[in-house]
């Protein structure tokens, strides 16, 4: 016990001392400099920000946004009285779902009291009527509908009706990211699918992309969703971090998983990348190259991720200490941070 909490205290000096920390990672300069202001409860700067003609900056501030108003979601629920503006509508739905979740959290259900999932459920219903509210006011815009695919897994909605959700959410946008991605975890297989539907629809959205379409990320996280499950099946046989690593390897040398991740980020790598999610991108096709033993390509990609490594990426689904692998990856790859300390040989 004394070793293990020497070697976590080392890990937690180095990642520390590289300036790599868990969270979000985005591109936003207009909302990084009203963020303070929004978390000092300036709720109509939120709103403005979401006003934003580009598709992908509002998927982004609507999420972030969610997130970091949650202790204001009085305030936002009552200006809905007089107001009926969308994006507020839009902001207080998201808001709510993300209050409720936290409530809940994200462990798996069986692990999720009585208590927490009746308050849970008990916290989601006014979301639904911000959401439909905001569909209805911007009908041009897939967000609200996106947000509705949240709303639904949380409140135990039927498959069908998540499939109505993407059928209107195609129409107004068939390429809005954020809502692909929402669309993956419906058809996964912890929630409304299967490892056969999730992939074909990774698969799809992959076949039709443009080089540096941000929609390529779907084939690693898919291939991330399916080793998470493959972890739970194999949990008896999978009892040391020696266990983890062989199982991670068998998984991703596998020789059709790991041409698949390759072609999805050579393809993403040869576009432009112009997108405000882009490091987030890169830490998931990067963390998944890397441990499949894709070095040159593993680097091309990790260049463009930053110190901030996504709370959701396959660093920590497929690494017990995410922060101080991922520093230990840059440095084996010739492109460490700055500021490194030294690492445990």
């Amino acid at each position: 016990m004394v070793l293990s909490n020497l070697i976590y205290k080392h890990e937690l000096r180095v990642a520390r001392k590289a300036g790599v920390t868990l969270g979000r990672a985005w591109r936003d300069q207009d909302l990084a400099s009203k963020l303070p202001a929004v978390r000092s409860g300036d709720t109509d700067a939120a709103v403005m920000l979401l006003k934003t003609l580009d598709p992908n900056l509002r998927a982004l501030r609507v999420d972030v946004l969610g997130t970091e108003c949650v202790p204001f979601l009085d305030t936002i629920e009552d200006g809905l009285k007089r107001s009926d503006d969308p994006d507020l509508a839009l902001l207080a739905g998201t808001t709510r779902i993300f209050a409720a979740w936290k409530v809940r959290t994200g462990a798996w259900a069986k692990d999720v009291s009585r208590e927490r999932f009746d308050e849970f459920h008990a916290m989601l219903p006014p979301a639904y009527e911000h959401l439909v509210h905001a569909t209805n006011a911007a009908p041009e815009r897939p967000d609200a509908l996106n947000r509705l695919q949240w709303f639904g897994l949380g409140a135990g909605m039927h498959r069908e009706d998540l499939d109505f959700l993407w059928e209107r959410i195609i129409d107004r946008d068939p390429w809005h990211h954020a809502s692909h991605q929402s669309r993956l975890q419906v058809l996964c297989q912890k929630w409304k699918g299967s490892h056969e539907e999730m992939f074909a629809f990774a698969r799809q959205a992959a076949a039709h992309a443009r080089a540096g379409d941000p929609l390529l990320e779907l084939v690693p996280r898919a291939h991330v969703e399916r080793f998470m499950m493959l972890q739970r099946e194999r949990e008896d046989d999978v009892v040391t971090v020696g266990d983890l690593v062989s199982l991670r390897k068998e998984y991703l040398t596998d020789p059709g998983v790991r041409s698949e991740i390759i072609g999805a980020a050579d393809l993403w790598l040869s576009g432009d990348n112009d997108h405000p999610g882009r490091e987030e991108i890169a830490h998931e096709f990067g963390a998944a190259l890397y441990f499949a033993g894709e070095t040159e390509l593993a680097a091309r990609v990790l260049r463009l991720a930053g110190r901030t490594i996504p709370e959701s990426s396959a660093w920590i689904q497929w690494e017990l200490s995410a922060e101080y692998e991922y520093v230990r990856a840059r440095r084996k790859l010739g492109i460490p941070l700055a500021n490194q300390v030294p690492l445990r040989t």
